[in-house]
């Protein structure tokens, strides 16, 4: 009995995230939500928006190059 309410509560709660992410993108990314576990779409979206060129790699190689730390950052923070 409690896997059973376990189950609703958790099937609920993605149901609830899967309707907020539907909610919070523009029509034109609806047909890459058609999965039902909020995870998988968001995993597919990433993968969808994510860059992947020689262009992309050559400027995030130029930010982390010229990367500074903040006046205000802490050295914990900046070093990750």
């Amino acid at each position: 009995k409690f896997e059973l309410v376990k189950s609703k509560c958790k099937s609920n709660k993605m149901a609830q995230a899967h309707s907020k992410m539907i909610h919070h993108v523009e029509p034109g990314q609806l047909s890459h939500m058609t999965l039902k576990d909020p995870m998988e779409i968001w995993e597919k979206l990433k993968n969808v928006h994510r860059g992947q060129g020689f262009a992309t790699s050559l400027a995030l190689k130029q930010k982390f190059l010229t990367s500074k730390k903040g006046r205000n950052q802490m050295m914990q923070a900046w070093i990750g």
